[in-house]
């Protein structure tokens, strides 16, 4: 017959409670060895512990000393019984492993919205990629010290078997998920280190032209942005972060599937885990569907780029609109209109060259106006039909307010390419869960 004991009955019930040894050194404020070595009968509990134990359990202290309940039969666990306490504990131990992983996605996040913040509104753009890049290495390691920790944290006593395989894995793939969602968010920021920063002597042409370069916004021409290589810190445009950065995100997913099927594909190989050809062909199944509705993305996305960059190179023309002249007179006077900035030399230059002399000839040959042109924001003339008026002049100004109106008018299709990404990954996720909802 066996020797009823303390332990025993300690281990009896703790495991009918669902709850780990190291569950149960906490609510005492003991080390889960310490919990060991009493349910091994290799030492006794504090005698002040005693009431708190019985009263977790629910069982006198009498009971435990006896190490069976008083007036009844040992306790025999039915299999029914181990199921469900088993059931319980790992349910318990997977909320908790999913509330950690919150915290490393949490942190990776927050560098993430530091680098919006320093990018939009301090036009700092590669200050905001090491942000991001400390937030997402800081989520990475949270994430695999939370995953070495209930990885070890197993209770064999409890978890036997495929039971314990198939918790091993999910704490692995959890764990692999979170990892290639960090990677996606570091693919995400690259472009701000690679274009969140413009050669000093580019950046000084750049103003001098008046403009800035494509796919930055200037933040100045102080000495203390300037970078060891000569490099200046800029603010990349959402048009630009959104299209590179899209790809960066697309690279990720894509990578991230690769790696879970290359994961299973070893699984099945070593037969761990319980893994089967058969998942092998599902998750090969899972990629040419993410590969095919991200190809459908890619053509979406590209023929509405294509055709914003048709509209951003057209569209000036024809939102310009120019100065209207209906006599000569006043075309002369602003045609001869001498900049402040002007040089007296060079305005004597220009009177005695033939090449900043214009003139204006009528359908029969009769001249109608002559004119010196020191008007240099002039970049165009359209004369009109009746006897050449009236006259359209194109300015520079005309130009830049025309293409103003163009930029204003591209917001149209930025959010046209987030709408296209949303409601393809909406179908996409749609069809996911009607495919899983049908297999059950």
């Amino acid at each position: 017959m066996e020797k009823k004991t303390l332990g025993s009955f300690l281990s009896i019930l703790r495991k009918a409670k669902g709850m780990t040894q190291r569950e149960l050194a906490e609510l005492l404020n003991v080390s889960d060895k310490a919990v060991s070595r009493w349910e091994r009968d290799e030492s006794m509990p504090d005698i002040l512990l005693l009431p708190v134990i019985a009263d977790i359990f629910d069982v006198s202290c009498d009971d435990l000393l006896r190490g069976e309940r008083k007036g009844t039969e040992a306790y025999q666990e039915t299999p029914e019984k181990r199921i469900q306490r088993t059931n319980i504990l790992i349910k318990k131990s997977k909320s908790k492993f999913q509330a950690f992983s919150m915290i490393s996605i949490g942190v990776a996040l927050v560098g993430f919205i530091i680098a919006i913040v320093l990018n939009f509104s301090f036009n700092k753009a590669t200050i905001g990629f090491y942000c991001a890049l400390i937030g997402i290495l800081a989520g990475g390691l949270a994430q695999i010290a939370f995953y070495t920790y209930f990885n070890s944290d197993v209770d064999t006593d409890v978890l036997t078997g495929q039971e314990f395989l198939n918790y091993k894995k999910y704490i692995r793939d959890h764990t692999l998920h979170i990892l290639c969602f960090l990677g996606t968010c570091f693919l995400i920021c690259l472009p701000l280190l690679f274009l969140g920063q413009v050669s000093y002597a580019d950046y000084i042409a750049a103003l001098n032209a008046q403009m800035a370069p494509e796919g930055f916004e200037p933040q100045s021409t102080s000495t203390d942005v300037i970078f060891p290589m000569g490099k200046i810190a800029v603010g990349l445009q959402p048009k630009t972060w959104l299209l590179y950065g899209g790809i960066g995100g697309a690279a990720g997913a894509v990578i991230s599937y690769i790696i879970n099927f290359v994961m299973k594909l070893q699984d099945a190989k070593r037969e761990r885990f319980g893994v089967t050809e058969l998942d092998v062909q599902k998750s090969k199944r899972n990629i040419l569907q993410f590969l095919k509705y991200l190809l459908i993305l890619i053509i979406l996305v590209g023929v509405t780029f294509a055709g914003s960059k048709l509209f951003e190179a057209k569209m000036p023309k024809v939102l310009q609109t120019g100065r209207q002249f209906d006599n000569f007179d006043d075309f002369k006077v602003y045609m001869e209109k001498v900049p402040y900035d002007m040089y007296p030399g060079v305005v004597e230059l220009r009177q005695q060259l033939d090449k900043y002399k214009g003139t204006v000839y009528g359908d029969d040959g009769e001249l109608l106006c002559e004119y010196i042109k020191f008007n240099d924001s002039v970049i165009g003339i359209e004369f009109g039909e009746n006897n050449k008026l009236p006259i359209t002049v194109y300015s520079e100004d005309d130009q830049e307010i025309a293409k103003q109106k163009t930029e204003d008018l591209m917001w149209i299709w930025h959010v046209a390419i987030v709408v296209e990404c949303f409601v393809v990954a909406t179908v996409y996720f749609i069809s996911k869960i009607k495919e899983n909802s049908n297999k059950k």
